[in-house]
């Protein structure tokens, strides 16, 4: 019934992320090695999984590893998840997922970033943006889905052409979400944001100088992808509506993690736009 597809690096927290999924025949579950993974690693993470379908895309980045993943994928949906995220409640997935997609109507579901307990400030603040980008991102909360839980049919992936191999860091299923979205509204299909497929996400193995090379790359990114948002006006209303909800905590753990974070990225879209007019 369903591809679970799992673009990775071979970091440790593929393991949790394994031992998490849902234990049934009706999943398929397929680990894609990143392009750049050393012969040996692959080939060490390869052995260590039975019973998953483990391969290497040709090329470097998450969304090529989403799209040879999904090439390999042989049920009728797919489940896109990253390697950093968990499923908090593997019972509920079958039944949720087989009730969802009875409804010919329904094109993609997807969840939001929880964050574990035990989770750093930075880990906190990370999810929290990007759960206020999910949030933002669409004029309705169903629009918007995060490329580490995003569930789609397959005939609905190919005839929208995969992701885009050019996007490769943070925000990499930016492109994918806009035309799935503009597509939905012209085909008259559902989107569905569904709060039981929320994940917990732990980004924990990146350091004080991969967060900021990070978000030097999104804020170069930025400049390519801007188009595929809403208007300023429908982003600054979900953005209150969503900072609303949030505790006085939270709050303050979003800006504390926001405001640098941004400032990063607006130094990375400044140099794009510097280099582009040269």
């Amino acid at each position: 019934m369903v591809s679970i597809v799992i673009p990775t690096l071979g970091r440790d927290s593929l393991q949790d992320l394994m031992l998490s999924l849902p234990k049934s025949t009706q999943f398929e579950v397929i680990a894609v090695a990143d392009g750049s993974m050393e012969t040996d690693s692959f080939a060490k993470m390869a052995s260590r999984w039975q019973g998953v379908v483990v391969s290497q895309a040709k090329t470097f980045g998450v969304n090529s590893a989403r799209n040879h993943g999904a090439a390999l994928a042989s049920h009728e949906v797919i489940w896109f998840l990253d390697d950093d995220v968990v499923i908090p409640n593997e019972q509920i997935i079958l039944e949720l997922l087989s009730s969802h997609f009875k409804n010919a109507e329904l094109a993609a579901v997807g969840g939001a970033y929880l964050t574990p307990p035990e989770a750093s400030l930075v880990e906190q603040g990370y999810n929290l943006l990007s759960s206020l980008w999910r949030h933002a991102s669409g004029e309705t909360e169903n629009e918007a889905f995060l490329g580490g839980c995003l569930v789609v049919r397959k005939a609905v992936f190919i005839e929208l052409g995969g992701f885009d191999e050019t996007i490769q860091y943070g925000g990499a299923e930016t492109g994918f979400v806009h035309r799935l979205r503009a597509w939905s509204k012209a085909s008259g299909r559902i989107l569905r944001y569904e709060k039981q497929l929320d994940v917990l996400h732990r980004p924990s193995s990146r350091r004080f100088d991969q967060w900021i090379t990070l978000a030097f790359r999104q804020g170069i990114r930025a400049v390519t992808t801007d188009r595929f948002r809403p208007s300023s006006a429908v982003r600054f209303a979900r953005t209150q509506d969503f900072i609303k909800r949030l505790s006085a905590k939270e709050r303050f753990v979003l800006a504390a993690f926001c405001l640098p974070y941004l400032a990063v990225t607006g130094i990375g879209r400044a140099a794009s736009v510097l280099l582009k007019s040269k």
